[in-house]
């Protein structure tokens, strides 16, 4: 489900709503009161209102009744399997939702505690598929326990009019005796669901469901096998887009999680390194700050990063960046010539010759760290980062791109005579 408007949801409720099971409900309820591609639109779009906080809970069965063709539905029972199964769960930030299953005539379920979030308290499997994807007779083979799951609703009647699991063994015994074992084609399998007395008390979502089956087990077609509800047996020739989007969420917010984790295991490695360094080098507070910033050139004919990081770090922590940098014209000098060759000559002609401005220290990081020391991109702008937040800037010289996944420098542009961070 796909949060608009920029409405933040708290983590441990996004635990919840990306759970395995949700796209499961919505497809159960969708074959349950056999919705149309609109009406199904409209509830999913209903639910995420709720959520959203745009609709009210116990407002959510008077939206309900706003739906296209709503008078062919049982709107009530609908909203209260909603409520059961999508808002319950939630109850804890949504509110009201014992309240309006009770309106709806329901019983309140036991209570259901949202998640604490935590990384040592929730264990989201990744590993296993969604959906299995196979042809009927090869799913069949390898997970017996699916011949016994039910493809529809209601209970059938065999030929001697005994009720029957709707279960996949009693449909495809049914399917055989009235239409034979021989060759099938769609024309058959059409027939098959006008002359069978149990597809005919079928909904249409029902009726594709065992379409879908009866079409992989006939012709070997390979489709995609989802248990729903525990009990239910989805069978669909593409993946359903929800499911599509659903596992390109999940998949987002694991990247995130692993970004998030990569960035701070580096940042605490940086600062680890930085802590040692100055231990090791014995950074007396006696040590002129001209000496520190004559270390910073050796370290950086050297090549050595650390030493020259360091550095820059005791700088900061005794607050004299800012006096070596507008004392010492070596670094103004070195941005100068950087300026000169990539913005060109009239920007290096008005630029004032300061490094005090986020993006005017964001080129001295960039040219030292990338340019002099050969850092990686991502451990560069991570440092670069780091060292602005202890100056107490306001924006940072490091984005995150998605697209590589990696912690990048922002590019920054010349125009009108200034610098500025270009939007990233």
């Amino acid at each position: 489900m796909v949060v608009k408007n920029n409405f933040q949801i708290p983590a441990n409720v996004k635990v919840v709503l990306l759970a395995d099971n949700i796209p499961d409900i919505h497809l159960t309820l969708r074959a349950q009161y056999d919705l149309t591609d609109v009406q199904y639109d409209f509830l999913l779009d209903s639910i995420q209102k709720v959520i959203e906080r745009r609709v009210e809970v116990l407002k959510f069965t008077d939206h309900l009744q706003r739906m296209p063709a709503s008078d062919q539905i049982a709107v009530q029972s609908l909203a209260l399997q909603v409520a059961l199964r999508r808002f319950w769960p939630l109850n804890d930030y949504l509110h009201d939702v014992d309240l309006l299953i009770t309106r709806l005539g329901g019983r309140v379920p036991p209570p259901q505690p949202l998640p604490k979030f935590g990384d040592d308290e929730i264990e989201i499997d990744h590993e296993k598929p969604a959906w299995v994807q196979g042809s009927a007779k090869e799913i069949l083979q390898k997970y017996r326990d699916y011949n016994d799951l039910y493809i529809t609703q209601k209970p059938i009647r065999d030929v001697k009019g005994r009720v029957r699991p709707p279960s996949i063994a009693n449909w495809l015994q049914e399917y055989l005796h009235t239409m034979g074992a021989g060759e099938s084609d769609n024309m058959k399998r059409s027939q098959f669901l006008s002359r069978s007395h149990n597809a005919l008390l079928l909904n249409n979502a029902e009726k594709q469901n065992l379409l879908n089956f009866l079409a992989s087990y006939d012709e070997g077609n390979l489709v995609y096998w989802r248990i729903a509800e525990e009990q239910f047996l989805l069978v669909e020739t593409e993946l359903p887009k929800e499911i599509t989007q659903h596992s390109e969420e999940a998949k987002a917010a694991q990247q995130m999680s692993d970004l998030m984790a990569y960035y701070k295991k580096t940042e605490k490695e940086l600062i680890q390194k930085l802590e040692n360094k100055k231990k090791e080098v014995q950074f007396s507070i006696t040590v002129d700050v001209q000496k520190i910033a004559d270390r910073i050139w050796d370290a950086l004919g050297l090549e050595e990063t650390e030493q020259c990081l360091v550095g820059f770090d005791v700088l900061i922590d005794r607050h004299a960046l800012q006096e070596v940098l507008r004392s010492d014209q070596r670094f103004s000098s070195i941005v100068s010539r950087y300026i000169d060759v990539k913005y060109g000559t009239e920007a290096k002609t008005f630029w004032e010759g300061k490094l005090v401005t986020a993006v005017e220290l964001a080129l001295l990081w960039r040219l030292i760290m990338l340019e002099k020391l050969k850092m990686h991109e991502d451990k560069a702008a991570i440092a670069a980062h780091y060292f602005s937040r202890k100056l107490g800037q306001k924006k940072s010289p490091m984005y995150l791109d998605l697209k590589t996944g990696q912690f990048l420098f922002r590019s920054i542009a010349y125009k009108d005579r200034k610098f500025s961070f270009a939007s990233s």
